[in-house]
């Protein structure tokens, strides 16, 4: 499970919680991340309340906006029939993709 900067304080209680699993209602899958449902590059803070274990699928469907009620807890999380665009989560995800697309060309350059 990728930890990023998470304290590992913080990283106990989310597996105390939530156990190895990812925490999307009725995935068995293992969490490979950890997830700020609000955004830790606008909110600047770690809380436990806050950060959910993701499989690799959930938190792509997160991150492109295809989750209802993501602040809330799990268990009230649902699919998303229509895309949210204009949320500042949305933005912020739209600016990590590109980010992320620009670091994987630069990669795949040979070193230029």
């Amino acid at each position: 499970m990728k930890r990023n900067s998470v304290p590992l304080k913080i990283r106990r209680e989310i597996e105390w919680r939530f156990g190895l699993g990812c925490g999307y209602p009725g995935c068995k899958k293992p969490a490979m991340d950890l997830h700020h449902t609000k955004r830790f590059s606008l909110v600047k803070r770690h809380s436990e309340g806050e950060i959910v274990p993701l499989c690799k699928v959930h938190h792509e469907l997160v991150h492109a906006g295809l989750l209802r009620g993501e602040q809330l807890a799990p268990r009230n999380w649902d699919l998303e029939i229509e895309i949210e665009k204009n949320g500042a989560a949305s933005v912020v995800d739209e600016i990590v993709r590109k980010k992320r697309r620009g670091l994987r060309r630069k990669g795949e350059g040979g070193g230029s």
